[in-house]
């Protein structure tokens, strides 16, 4: 049977990738782990296969801290070299696949069975799981690249086609925005653990500077409110206040007021924190 992009709706939605806006708690996004689970998750339950992982794009990317790996259903540790880049582990040249507007491909595209037996992921994991295929997607964004996930599945299983990785191309960009948010959250929550006291009147408060920065970076509304983990008219109200304090009446006029040679003290102290 033909894959139909207009039944992809179903699966989307039953993804979980992604907290809705305001129904997370003002403590965190869940852990990275977490994320990842979710992630292997979902790309499981569109595709499915017995084996799937995430690796986060990081010097250790097959480290315990940035990579999770699931076979049947239950995680499993990850093996591989302690200091091992993703495009050593998967044997890719990253910078001919950020320019691509694409995201999923067929293990085979990339590298043949014969030249994968060699790369680090897949001679500690997927051989002696007795894994022979693979589908991988690229989290990718703006030219950088955050993360590689995907599914894998044994001998005795369909091999990948391209209906498979066409659906995993539409679920890509949900993924995209769920590490990115997760990355962004944690880089948040590091600085927030050092942040300076709360500032005096007019100054803008450690919940506005937050605002402040992720606005500046390009983030939306709605992005915002899951990266911090508040509602979306809660966001809305501290833009007011910026608006308020910085005297502007546009995201346009307020970023440069933040990002300008000429800041005022408030928006001085919003980036002398960050």
């Amino acid at each position: 049977m033909s894959f139909e992009p207009r039944g992809f709706s179903s699966h989307v939605q039953m993804a979980p990738i992604l907290l809705e806006p305001g129904t997370m708690t003002d403590v965190a996004l869940p852990a990275r782990a977490d994320f990842r689970r979710r992630v292997m998750d979902s790309l499981r339950r569109l595709v499915p296969a017995s084996g799937a992982f995430f690796c986060f794009n990081a010097p250790d990317a097959l480290g315990p801290a940035n990579a999770s790996r699931m076979i049947d259903g239950a995680l499993v540790a990850l093996r591989g070299p302690g200091a091992c880049t993703l495009a050593q582990a998967f044997g890719f040249h990253e910078g001919t696949l950020v320019a691509r507007a694409r995201y999923a491909y067929c293990a085979s595209e990339l590298v043949s069975p014969e030249a994968r037996a060699p790369l680090p992921y897949f001679r500690d994991n997927s051989i002696s799981g007795g894994f022979v295929d693979a589908a991988l997607v690229f989290l990718h964004e703006r030219g950088v690249l955050l993360a590689v996930c995907g599914v894998e599945r044994r001998g005795d299983e369909l091999p990948f086609r391209d209906s498979d990785t066409q659906r995993l191309e539409y679920l890509a960009p949900l993924a995209v925005a769920g590490a990115s948010a997760q990355l962004a959250h944690d880089e948040l929550l590091n600085g927030v653990a050092t942040s300076a006291p709360e500032p005096e009147d007019e100054e803008l408060s450690p919940r506005e500077r937050e605002v402040a920065r992720l606005l500046v970076a390009g983030y939306t509304v709605v992005n915002t409110a899951a990266i911090m983990g508040i509602g979306e008219s809660t966001v809305r109200t501290y833009v007011r206040r910026l608006y308020r304090k910085l005297a502007v009446t546009n995201r346009a006029d307020l970023v440069r007021e933040l990002v300008g040679p000429e800041r005022t003290s408030a928006a001085r102290f919003a980036y002398a924190n960050a």
